[in-house]
């Protein structure tokens, strides 16, 4: 059987089936009805070929089998959420970093200060190194030791992110 072959809901009935110990109980956690779930247990069984929960009395009693499986099929549970859940973004005011950003003296001369203004109210714990351009603008980027530069720079490689911020027209008179 690959992969390909195996429902992975089926983990989740699973998962529920092990914390909660009955059909009912894992219906509940799941948001399904005890008929989807008494059915996913039965296909349940197929795929791992053990009955995994027996009467015993009034209750359900997991097979050695499911006690077998019940760390694994939390730690999998567990793997696949932090896949899917999106990391949060930093909360600017407690981030403690130093950015370089790489430009020429008039676009420092006008962003610089505006920047710093903001950081000191938004994000007091960033320090900004600005830093001069350089003929190779795309040789730190690459290094990592530059996390910004702006200027007028020939079509970068499709490695580098770039954003047009500006249009300017030269004008002689």
């Amino acid at each position: 059987m690959t992969i390909e072959d195996v429902d992975l809901n089926l983990l989740r009935v699973l998962d529920a089936l092990l914390r909660e110990g009955s059909v009912q109980g894992a219906a509940t956690r799941l948001h399904l009805s005890a008929p989807a779930v008494s059915r996913a247990l039965g296909r349940l069984r197929r795929v791992i070929g053990d009955p995994l929960f027996v009467r015993s009395g009034r209750n359900f009693a997991s097979t050695p089998r499911a006690d077998a499986l019940r760390s694994e099929v939390a730690a999998l549970m567990e793997q696949i959420a932090a896949v899917l859940t999106v990391p949060e973004l930093p909360d600017p005011s407690t981030l403690e970093r130093c950015f370089r950003i790489r430009a020429d003296d008039a676009i420092l001369a006008a962003i610089a200060l505006p920047l710093l203004r903001s950081l000191e109210h938004d994000a007091p714990l960033v320090e900004i190194d600005f830093l001069p351009e350089l003929r190779e603008p795309y040789i730190d980027l690459r290094t990592t030791d530059t996390d910004l530069t702006i200027g007028v720079h020939p079509e970068p490689d499709a490695d580098i992110d770039h954003e047009p911020l500006l249009v300017d027209h030269f004008v002689a008179a």
